[in-house]
């Protein structure tokens, strides 16, 4: 069964990302956003309009904690699943991502804080940084997703780590 990737946020970083997550593998990639013009231009690249939760890895890239608190409350706490992995790509406050990963654990999902820097011409090119906070064991699982989007990816420590890199980067 081929394994099938999530993206929700597919704005001006997000898409850039989303794209080189579907090009650079051979995974179902299916995408969410309100704005339905991104991902007309994705489904040129095979990105599916995501239809319900059926995602094995969810890339969350939004624009930050008050849209990542919203997602949570409304749809990854719902979905939450055993052996599901979380990957958010948002600049989400610490406190947020910890109590976040916390909560998704209690129903064996994983999560990997991984925020994003450089420009929109780096999310384009695949160039971006990506500072990733959670266990080695995850890191490792997430790197080579990760990889397609960013040729500096580093891990930074426990969940929450990439949040505080990425704080001190800016």
């Amino acid at each position: 069964m081929t394994q099938v990737l999530g993206f929700i946020g597919t704005g001006a970083m997000g898409e850039p990302m989303c794209r080189n997550l579907a090009i650079k593998g051979d995974e179902t990639v299916i995408a969410y956003d309100f704005n339905p013009s991104p991902l007309k231009r994705l489904a040129a690249d095979g990105v599916e309009i995501a239809s319900g939760a059926r995602a094995d890895m969810l890339f969350p890239s939004l624009p930050g904690g008050p849209e990542v608190d919203s997602l949570a409350e409304m749809a990854l706490h719902p979905a939450a699943r055993k052996g599901w992995t979380v990957v958010d790509m948002s600049t989400t406050p610490v406190g947020l991502t910890r109590m976040l990963a916390e909560g998704l654990a209690k129903k064996g999902t994983d999560l990997i804080d991984a925020p994003v820097a450089r420009t929109q011409k780096a999310a384009i090119d695949g160039t971006l940084s990506i500072m990733v906070g959670g266990s080695e064991a995850l890191f490792d699982r997430v790197r080579p997703y990760l990889e397609r989007m960013g040729t500096e990816v580093s891990h930074c420590g426990a969940t929450g780590c990439g949040q505080i890199t990425k704080i001190m980067n800016n």
